[in-house]
């Protein structure tokens, strides 16, 4: 491999050292560490060439910092490293771990229970209840005014499907009897969805209710085909609902796309298998299918009717509100950045960071798989929006590690700076947007090193002064007025922003209103592509200036202002991109008909996010598909082959592929039928077979009395197969609730009950405008239950128990509207639906059980692997890559994809431990605080991480060695440094996904680093040592060099000492953010320990 070109600041290396490679650990030895101090310091110290750039003895190191951070953490912890008897790893593959004796891990109380409303008297207790109630009725009432449209849509077509079932005419000849799966079909398939998704949910159920009335129709043939089958149609009926029951339910465990049409589906095979016994071809009532055939299709057709006519949503809409919402998280940022009360409020600060990324890397990615996952009616063309969630997703990169503590913005009157912008926006009203030579200021801004300058801003330049209060003031005194006025204008780009994907959501967009979104787009990159410029002139001037020198660097508050300033001009160059692209996507904006662009493997798998809500457990749902996209995403990228250098073996390129743990297929047989028959047998007996049974269990059980001669007449007459058609509707294999959720759903059952028979019992017995009004009074509270606080579950069961209770008796005519009769059906057949609700709950809690908890702790296995994977690619395609083998563009691209994926996996894990938390604790104890502790520290391993590979694209650590030497001697503590905490990311992934305890020695790289700072101190002080003695013994300059050939030299190297200073600040950057992950790394291990434990040996 050829050698890197020599930096400025590094000598070229000697041609006996030719074969090192730096960055690949091809060599089988290294310069032994004991062997340094051993060694002449010959070779040690630089050359007149290196020493071109002076260190200045005020300078501190780049490691100074973080070398005293743990220096410090040495002491407070007294680390006392264990012995390695002064032996050395030198093979490939290996690395020497360094051990201190292991820290006592200490146990955290559980959680506290509130006991300070136990000593409260009964008239604080009921001031307290009215205020709370109080608090809940305006929340509610907010959330109503919110949310009116889809409430009214809900309510217009269940009252409209009310209407149809008590006119007794059109009633009789939907579905006589049955004329409730009216109602109930319109609650299932509620119209609150887009258009296409609509249309999807129609056809799939029409396609699974014709299939069930079809086999249906072939088991009651069978029933009385023969003899032996008409005394013994039961049987017949249990087989055939034995296989349509477990094949469907399992097809929709597997891939819940199909979730519709399976529903559907098992209601007619349920409903057509119970309902109705018979020994003889003659008695079979085969006007049932029409009944049940009528009056579901005629509810989802009125659903769909609604979701057209009423507020369509054609999917256009939904994904610009998420775009809207996106961009106000971007400017909110921006604008409590200067703020003045935001401004020194961390927490809010950081809340508003947290929120930001989330929006753009969830909750953005989760509304562009609906839009892409469905039909839709659209203006927006795919291609032009993929290219603006991309460049929103990569301008929230340098946001989301900005140094929110950053003193450039201390003390400064933003009110000042606003007016003054907008007495200047107001005066430059006819100036060109994209003029570069038009200043901001009509008084010229002051040279950083003139007399002017210092004077006007009451700066020294004595002795005492140069300190660090002095070289803060001096930044925020020279560009705190241009980064003011950059944000400032960045907020107003995110306001135009915001107003032109408004706009796009109108239903009819003239060619003058898209002259007027280009002019403002147009005039938004203007002016701040201006801006920008003013702010490069401005800190080019400054490096030009006597004050720009290396003694800035020599404090955390000065690198924070130089990162602060370097992000916040990405952030505007990547927001330049994102105003070209919604620039392009309103040319081209005109409505079109858009298909399904999903992927068809992963659309399989996935539901709309309404969908899923209306499932009863869209958090797990959700967390099963990011982990199932997450794991996928990292599997693929581990072993994408990014260098730049390419290995041949006989003319054919050989790219390195890592073990792929998902295809032992690839590594283990030549038959590729094999893994294919391994990989389907772990379907038959994987946890969505194990559900299948329990439900089909369930199901026989509670539908065998309808299959016995002795008992299925009174099981028909009062209709108790809603039991198990009840528990197949509320059931949900992921379901995670306590006892709260479950008694909550058994009230709402028991609520809908009772309001059945209040309907029909009250003064006229079985009245239609009384029918109707209570059902009015029901809809709409189940309707803000169902789309607002999304207990979806609970609402449906007070509707469907509320339409069963209240049409059943009503459509037998008056001879069932006594008050004897209406009691006598409520109570046997409310008794069918309480059982059939307890049932769907409870299922959940024994064999085969879903625990939320334990999956919670698998969670945490894959979290801890992928953050260890991200830390190795930061560090073998970054910080050590090979000579000459810089990121490619796909290699940024991959890491942009890997932090998205990675906040998705953060964000779906602490949805999970809020399901964790609600779980009943019933055998064994659950500590939500210290998994929230350890979800925390991942969070913070993952946004270091993100630090590190922005520095890392700037930084490379072996260009900054002295030499060949100090190369040689620092690889085996560099590998060290790093292999540690990968080492003990991997031991705690496997720990938690073996539910093993914490091994109680591992390797600690607290003390690796430490080694290894130490080691390069010792080298840096030589190198300023010797450094000294040449300056010293340099020829002073001749004094007749003239000032023309000065400035040229100077404009010749001002490029690369620009770079240097940035190489500076990001290796510093650099070292802060591998230092905090070594610390957290150590806390991580403890966090782990008192979770799963600490082995006794």
């Amino acid at each position: 491999m050829s050698n890197k070109k020599t930096p400025i600041s590094v000598i070229p290396r000697n041609a006996q050292d030719e074969h090192i490679s730096k960055g690949s650990y091809v060599q089988r030895s290294f310069l032994s560490l004991r062997d340094i101090n051993n060694k002449d310091n010959k070779g040690l110290g630089p050359s007149l060439l290196s020493a071109e750039r002076p260190v200045s003895s005020n300078q501190l190191s780049r490691i100074s910092l973080p070398q005293f951070r743990l220096d410090t953490s040495a002491r407070i912890k007294k680390w006392e490293e264990l012995e390695d008897f002064n032996l050395e790893e030198l093979r490939d593959g290996f690395f020497d771990a360094r051990f201190s004796k292991a820290e006592r891990v200490s146990t955290d109380e559980d959680e506290v229970t509130d006991t300070e409303n136990l000593g409260r008297g009964i008239f604080q207790l009921w001031e307290h209840g009215y205020s709370h109630g109080l608090g809940v009725f305006k929340e509610v009432f907010t959330e109503f005014k919110k949310n009116y449209v889809p409430i009214c849509k809900f309510f217009i077509a269940y009252f409209v499907a009310l209407v149809i079932c008590v006119d007794h005419r059109s009633g009789r000849w939907l579905g006589h009897k049955y004329r409730y799966f009216l109602p109930i079909a319109v609650v299932i398939h509620h119209p609150v969805r887009t258009i296409g998704f609509q249309l999807e949910m129609f056809f799939s159920s029409v396609l699974g209710g014709a299939l069930a009335m079809g086999w249906s129709s072939l088991a009651w043939y069978l029933s009385v085909v023969k003899k032996p089958t008409k005394l013994h149609p039961g049987g017949i009926f249990f087989a055939s609902l034995t296989l349509a029951l477990v094949l469907s339910n399992w097809l929709k465990e597997l891939f819940q796309r199909t979730w519709y049409c399976v529903l559907t589906f098992n209601i007619a095979i349920i409903f057509l298998h119970d309902v109705s016994l018979r020994q003889s071809k003659q008695n079979l009532e085969w006007k049932l299918y029409w009944d049940f055939g009528m009056s579901y299709l005629f509810g989802m057709i009125l659903s769909l009717v609604v979701c057209i006519l009423f507020w369509p949503q054609t999917g256009n809409a939904e994904v610009l509100d998420q775009f809207i919402a996106s961009t106000s998280s971007i400017r909110q940022l921006l604008q409590a950045l200067t703020n003045r009360e935001t401004r020194q409020d961390g927490e809010r600060l950081s809340f508003l960071q947290k929120k930001m990324v989330d929006s753009l890397n969830v909750d953005l990615s989760e509304r562009y798989r609906d839009f892409a996952n469905q039909f839709t009616i659209s203006r927006l063309e795919k291609e032009r929006l993929i290219n603006l969630r991309n460049s929103l997703t990569k301008l929230a990169t340098p946001l989301r590690i900005l140094p929110l503590n950053s003193k450039l913005l201390e003390g400064i009157d933003f009110e000042s700076f606003y007016e003054e912008l907008k007495r200047q926006k107001s005066s430059k009203l006819g100036d060109l947007p994209t003029s570069k030579n038009v200043t901001e200021s009509s008084t010229p801004m002051s040279h950083p090193g003139s007399a002017s300058y210092t004077k006007k801003n009451g700066l020294s330049l004595s002795s005492g002064s140069m300190s660090n209060q002095f070289h803060i003031e001096l930044l925020k005194s020279t560009f705190s007025k241009r980064i003011v006025s950059l944000v400032f204008e960045m907020i107003e780009v995110m306001e135009n922003l915001e107003t032109v994907l408004k706009t796009l959501k109108n239903l009819k967009i003239g060619q003058t209103e898209k002259d007027e979104l280009d002019n403002l787009l147009d005039h938004s990159f203007g002016k701040l592509r201006r801006k920008l410029y003013h702010l490069d002139k401005t800190y080019k001037e400054f490096v030009k200036s006597d004050f720009f020198s290396q003694e800035l660097l020599s404090d955390e508050d000065s690198v924070d202002i130089f990162l602060f300033l370097r992000y916040i001009r990405n952030t505007a160059r990547t927001m330049l991109e994102v105003v070209d692209c919604c620039n392009e996507l309103s040319k081209v904006s005109h409505w079109r008909i858009r298909p399904p662009s999903y992927p068809l493997s992963r659309a399989l798998v996935r539901l709309p996010l309404q969908s899923a809500y209306d499932d009863g457990a869209s958090h797990v749902l959700h967390y099963f598909e990011t982990k199932r996209d997450v794991d996928q995403a990292f599997e693929e990228l581990y072993n994408v082959y990014t260098s730049r250098h390419k290995y041949t073996k006989k003319g054919t390129y050989l790219a390195p592929r890592a073990v792929d743990h998902n295809d032992f297929n690839f590594h283990t047989t030549q038959n590729p039928w094999r893994y294919k028959l391994w990989k389907f047998s772990t379907l038959l007996v994987g946890r969505e077979m194990k559900w299948t049974l329990k439900v089909w269990f369930v199901v026989v059980f509670l539908s065998l009395p309808g299959w016995i001669p002795d008992s299925h007449r009174w099981y028909q007459r009062y209709q108790c197969f809603w039991g198990p058609l009840s528990f197949y509707i509320l059931g949900n294999r992921v379901f995670s609730g306590g006892l709260n959720i479950a008694f909550f759903r058994m009230a709402c059952g028991l609520v809908g009950i009772f309001w059945g028979w209040a309907a029909n019992q009250s003064r006229h017995f079985g009245s239609p405008y009384v029918i109707c009004t209570f059902g009015g009074l029901l809809v709409i509270p189940c309707a803000l239950n169902f789309l607002v606080y999304k207990r979806t579950k609970s609402s449906l069961a007070a509707l469907m128990c509320f339409s069963v209770i209240v049409l059943e008796p009503y459509s037998k005519g008056k001879s069932s509207l006594s008050t004897a009769r209406i009691w006598k059906n409520t109570w046997v057949t409310g008794l069918s639906f309480v059982v059939g609700i307890a049932v769907s709950v409870c299922i959940n809690w024994v064999v085969w059980s879903f625990k939320a908890r334990t999956e919670l702790r698998i969670s945490f296995a894959s979290l801890i692997g992928h953050i260890g994977q991200s830390y190795q690619s930061v560090t073998d395609r970054y910080l050590y890559r090979d000579s000459r083998d810089d990121p490619t563009e796909i290699t940024l691209a991959l890491s942009h994809i890997r932090e998205a994926r990675l906040a998705q996996s953060l964000k779906a894990i602490e949805e999970l431990s809020l399901e964790a938390k609600a779980e009943p604790k019933l055998i064994s104890k659950f500590s939500y605080s210290k998994y929230q502790r350890l979800l925390n520290i991942c969070e913070f391993l993952s946004q270091k991480n993100v630090e590190a590979r922005v520095s890392g694209s700037l930084f490379e650590a072996l260009n900054e060695d002295f030499d060949n030497e100090t190369t040689r001697a620092l690889l085996s503590l560099r590998r060290d440094s790093v292999s540690s905490v990968i080492f003990n990311f991997y031991i705690l992934s496997n720990c938690f996904r073996s539910k093993n305890k914490i091994p109680k020695y591992l390797p600690n790289p607290a003390i690796s680093r430490k080694r290894l700072f130490d080691l390069i101190s010792q080298f840096e002080m030589r190198k300023k040592f010797r450094t000294q003695d040449v300056d010293s013994r340099r020829p002073p300059l001749g004094k007749d060099l003239s000032t023309e050939k000065l400035k040229e030299q100077s404009e010749e190297s001002f490029q690369d000492y620009e770079k240097l200073h940035w190489v500076e600040v990001h290796g510093i950057a650099f070292a802060r953010a591998f230092t905090d992950i070594t610390e957290a790394t150590l806390t991580l291990v403890n966090c782990a320990k008192e979770i799963l434990g600490e082995d006794s040996f």
